[in-house]
């Protein structure tokens, strides 16, 4: 399933800090509004249920902000967050479970290699976007 934002996508969810904060700072205010309008857009674009029940949406974290600046360039940990704790809440909403995995490099160094590629900004989109899952109960 192909359901990370792309770049495109990462300035608007940026945008869902009050303007002028710097995001990469403690204690930025988030505009919850507007993540939640980004997490509906985006869940339209990957076209997700409008009901989960039975289901599980699998959320990715990272460890810390080094990876996840490695893996959305200009993303900070703090925005990761914002999204996933608003998908959250979107899946909840609709009756589905969510389930959190941990990426780091090291993760995606290994698929890399089980995959025979090489280290590039499409590949890093392609393995995220492969963490993102909509699974269902049997």
């Amino acid at each position: 399933m192909n359901c990370l934002p792309n770049n495109g996508g990462l300035a608007t969810l940026e945008a869902a800090y009050e303007e002028g904060s710097d995001i990469a700072l403690p204690g930025t205010e988030v505009n919850w509004t507007k993540v939640n309008e980004f997490v509906e857009a985006w869940a339209a674009e990957q076209k997700l249920p409008a009901d989960l029940k039975g289901r599980t949406l699998t959320l990715v974290d990272f460890e810390n902000e080094e990876d996840c600046q490695f893996f959305y360039a200009g993303r900070t940990q703090l925005g990761q967050t914002a999204f996933t704790s608003a998908l959250a809440r979107f899946a909840r909403a609709r009756r589905g479970r969510t389930e959190h995995v941990t990426i780091t490099q090291g993760h995606y160094q290994a698929w890399l290699a089980a995959e025979k590629l090489d280290d590039t900004e499409e590949n890093r989109g392609r393995f995220i976007e492969s963490r993102y899952k909509v699974l269902s109960l049997k």
